[in-house]
């Protein structure tokens, strides 16, 4: 089976906000990786919208 990469950028804010979510419930970054792709798969959708960002 031949490994997909998706790239994705995130905002600073809604980075630094993520962070600290997970410091506050004890997850590494990878926890978190691990769950948005389960979540992916899971429903073929991400969690997330993903707009044209600030203009």
């Amino acid at each position: 089976m031949k490994k997909k990469t998706i790239n994705i950028q995130l905002d600073k804010d809604i980075v630094n906000t993520a962070k600290a979510i997970l410091k506050e419930n004890n997850l590494a970054i990878d926890d978190a990786v691990k769950m948005l792709y389960s979540q992916f798969v899971l429903t073929g959708q991400l969690p997330f919208k993903i707009g044209k960002g600030k203009n």
